[in-house]
């Protein structure tokens, strides 16, 4: 099963509903969008997760969402699109004792994606440096 994400801007804000194939919503959020129209495939087991636009010239942008709860084997793949016009690389600052540190290059309007094995708390960031506030977190409980 593959989940549709469409983003529409209106008036310079977007709406994002997550349903799967069988039109159960999921999580929704709005963030600022400036790009047309944009259709993200997001497969079964992942959860997307986006970078916004302008990211890379102003600190007090944000993952969104900023901070997930996912299950292990069921949806712990994080799926990162990269709204900005700018590459990106996020990284983990801090991972489980049964985790793996990682790091993916995302380059603007594409996704890149990271299946997490470990369960606990991730914390992750767009790169080293990133101020605190902008640091994304997933905590990975057994499924």
């Amino acid at each position: 099963m593959v989940v549709t994400i469409l983003v529409a801007g209106v008036a310079g804000y977007c709406a994002f509903l997550q349903k799967d194939s069988g039109g159960t919503p999921g999580s929704q959020f709005t963030y600022t969008l400036t790009h047309t129209t944009t259709s993200i495939n997001v497969p079964k087991g992942s959860v997307l997760v986006v970078i916004p636009l302008g990211a890379n010239e102003n600190s007090n942008l944000t993952f969104k969402p900023l901070n997930l709860k996912v299950e292990s084997g069921v949806n712990n793949t994080l799926l990162f699109y990269d709204n900005d016009t700018y590459e990106h690389i996020v990284e983990t600052t801090e991972w489980p004792s049964g985790g793996s540190p990682f790091q993916v290059f995302v380059l603007p309007h594409k996704t890149s994606s990271v299946t997490l094995n470990g369960t606990g708390l991730y914390q992750y960031n767009f790169e080293i440096g990133t101020p605190l506030k902008e640091n994304g977190t997933v905590t990975v409980v057994p499924g």
